[in-house]
């Protein structure tokens, strides 16, 4: 096993798990993000939530890494989560992962925002306050 690689920081505020992820990510981190977002999906399933995910200093992860985040984004889902709210202060290619269509989950929305202000505002027009 090799030391993780980037990193994240989550919080809860009511029913949205803000998260700010950091660095080039390998999948040691990734498996450890998953570990600590599970613990917050089980406090938040049962009911619809959403999440911001600031990504402005993320630079993308490993090969490796899409089965794990894969498998929690699956578990996120059927948990309840309902709204994502993507923030990058830039149009950077790296976005382009997080945009394919979300095929079987037609209750989910994924947005795209520059600043979490937006994300918030959208994300409070939804009915997550």
């Amino acid at each position: 096993m090799f030391e993780a690689h980037g990193s994240y920081d989550i919080a809860l505020n009511g029913r949205i798990l803000e998260v700010n992820v950091k660095g080039a990510w390998n999948v040691e981190s990734a498996n450890d993000y998953a570990g600590s977002v599970e613990k917050f999906i089980e406090v938040l399933k049962g009911e619809p939530w959403a999440m911001i995910s600031i990504v402005d200093d993320f630079e993308l992860f490993t090969p490796e890494c899409y089965p794990v985040i894969s498998k929690l984004s699956f578990k996120a889902y059927q948990s309840g989560l309902t709204k994502e709210a993507m923030v990058n202060f830039t149009d950077s290619v790296k976005m382009q992962v997080f945009k394919p269509i979300i095929d079987g989950y037609p209750d989910f929305q994924r947005a795209f925002f520059r600043t979490k202000k937006e994300a918030t505002a959208w994300l409070m027009q939804e009915g997550f306050k």
